[in-house]
């Protein structure tokens, strides 16, 4: 049994990455406005009888920057928006190594704005779950 969280992590930063936006596993200090951070992660085994299968949950974080007091939630719900709809069409997304993936929306949250010296922070969490299974070969 290999550990997929490596790949799962590339797949969806290869995705994301293609749409524009800047991807992090970890967040530099400084980082400019906006950014997509790639967070709590957890696998779990799922096996039959023929085939190595994982259930896979990633989290998926935007976070936008707005000087002062100018800003919103829209510019997180247009960029959560384009992530869904590039991740979330069919065919699902290719994770090499593992067959069947099958990748679902399973929720989005919201998190309190957060004020800093400079900017007021927005950040809105998507969390998706995959089920893959590991090639035979």
């Amino acid at each position: 049994m290999k550990d997929p969280s490596a790949i799962v992590r590339k797949t969806l930063r290869d995705k994301i990455a293609f749409l524009g936006y800047t991807v992090y596993d970890r967040v530099p200090d400084n980082a400019p406005f906006p950014y997509v951070w790639l967070t709590n992660q957890s696998i779990r085994p799922n096996n039959n009888q023929d085939e190595f299968g994982y259930d896979c949950q990633i989290d998926v974080v935007v976070v936008t920057g707005f000087m002062g007091d100018d800003g919103g939630w829209l510019q997180a719900d247009q960029i959560s928006d384009a992530i869904n709809t590039y991740c979330l069409s069919r065919p699902a997304p290719s994770v090499s190594g593992y067959n069947a993936p099958v990748m679902v929306l399973d929720n989005i949250s919201t998190s309190p704005i957060e004020r800093t010296e400079s900017h007021i922070i927005y950040s809105k969490t998507i969390r998706y779950s995959l089920t893959i299974f590991q090639n035979s070969y």
